[in-house]
């Protein structure tokens, strides 16, 4: 495999730039927590962003319970809002590593191989690919289910500017915000 060295600062920003890409084998170095199949990394890359999600919910309700007393209703909207930047922001990796398991690349000997995981040779009966196609098809139900909450949300915007829902505002102004009121459609 060819590689280019590359020198500070390019080389602390690339690396965040393969965290951001879920790329976390290279930077973060699990194998030193034993052997990992490409099924194993494959499901710890899918789950990164619910951890993060979980973290977002754990310091949220600290911060709720500590600094606001437990009102919840009230700061429900930030933790929307959090959680939605948090997912529009990695919403492109997150579906380009779902679809990992389909991107197959040719090898001089004839066979196709998962382009991310060499080691995984595609549409095999013998070998993880399989599960991972199976992951991946289960797991692309949450980047389709987000995109027909985003439908729905673009569908009501009209209705909550013309009430002056200022709770949907603060939750969802991530979505509608980079866009004049009459263009909000244009998060699709």
């Amino acid at each position: 495999v060819m590689s280019v060295t590359y020198n500070e600062p390019l080389a602390s920003f690339l690396k965040v730039v393969k965290v951001v890409a879920f790329d976390i084998d290279e930077v973060l170095r699990l194998d030193c927590l034993g052997s990992w199949t490409a099924v194993t990394q494959y499901i710890a890359k899918l789950t990164m962003l619910v951890v993060a999600a979980f973290v977002v919910g754990v310091t949220h309700t600290s911060v709720v319970v500590v600094r606001h007393r437990g009102d919840f209703k009230r700061r429900r909207s930030t933790l929307v809002a959090v959680l939605g930047t948090l997912g529009l922001m990695f919403y492109t990796s997150v579906t380009v590593l779902m679809l990992q398991p389909f991107q197959c690349t040719l090898h001089p000997n004839g066979k196709w191989t998962v382009a991310a995981y060499e080691e995984v040779i595609c549409w095999s009966s013998e070998g993880s690919h399989s599960t991972m196609l199976t992951i991946s098809v289960f797991a692309f139900a949450v980047p389709i289910s987000n995109f027909a909450a985003v439908v729905a949300l673009v569908r009501a915007y009209p209705a909550a500017m013309r009430r002056s829902d200022a709770d949907f505002l603060r939750s969802f102004g991530f979505l509608f915000f980079r866009f004049r009121p009459h263009m909000h459609w244009y998060i699709l």
